[in-house]
């Protein structure tokens, strides 16, 4: 089984050499609870990004800091990503950048619901902009409709850092990342226990020789999915 520990102490170094994070302790924290068998809570991960996308608005961001937080509970590290529910699963960053002189905000969260009940298509594992934490931004008029809850593979801390990363770093600076064999294999190792099944459970509609053939977790997965 892949060494989650180890893949967490290799992207720390990454982080601090890159200088993209100057506090571990997050990430610290998390392997300390993660040996003693209790999951693991990345609080406050702070991430710089020196380079601010394009088209970010308003005007005048000079830099954006993007703070993650993740959560996985210990059946999850454990492999048994079909033991349903996850139980204390988080996965959630802000993003804040300071535009003449005044603070701006953006949010979003890997969501994780079994909401049966819903009167809206809810896949188990969707991604959402805004949320709790944009409760108290000045919206001013603007009119906001609930966002499409687009269907996601879940993401632990080594593939959330490797989303934001993807995401917000320039490409030359994440590719060189990328390349390197530690972060590789950190990568690997995480897609390979929550997206390898993720994936074979929503492709055994098509091929049931993918050993996840679930039809009650395909349908949570993937709700608008005709079997």
């Amino acid at each position: 089984m892949p060494n989650i520990m180890t893949d967490i102490k290799q992207i720390s170094q990454i982080l601090s050499d890159k200088e993209i994070c100057g506090d571990l302790y997050p990430l610290n924290n998390a392997i300390t609870t993660i040996r003693n068998k209790n999951g693991y809570n990345v609080d406050k991960l702070e991430l710089r990004i020196p380079i601010v996308p394009r088209n970010t608005r308003p005007n005048g961001v000079k830099s954006l800091t993007i703070t993650l937080n993740v959560s996985v509970p210990q059946n999850q590290i454990d492999g048994k990503f079909s033991c349903f529910p996850w139980t204390g699963y988080n996965f959630s960053f802000l993003i804040e950048g300071l535009a003449q002189d005044k603070k701006v905000k953006s949010a979003w969260h890997l969501d994780y619901d079994l909401c049966a009940s819903s009167t809206v298509i809810h896949p188990c594992f969707h991604l959402t902009y805004g949320g709790k934490m944009m409760d108290n931004v000045n919206l001013g008029d603007v009119l906001l409709l609930p966002v499409p809850r687009y269907g996601f593979p879940p993401m632990d801390i080594v593939l959330g850092i490797d989303f934001i990363l993807s995401n917000f770093l320039e490409k030359a600076m994440y590719e060189e990342i990328k390349h390197n064999k530690y972060y590789q294999a950190a990568v690997r190792d995480s897609q390979e226990k929550f997206w390898k099944p993720y994936f074979l459970t929503i492709g055994s509609r098509w091929c049931s020789s993918t050993g996840f053939n679930d039809k009650n977790l395909r349908q949570a997965i993937l709700p608008t999915l005709v079997d």
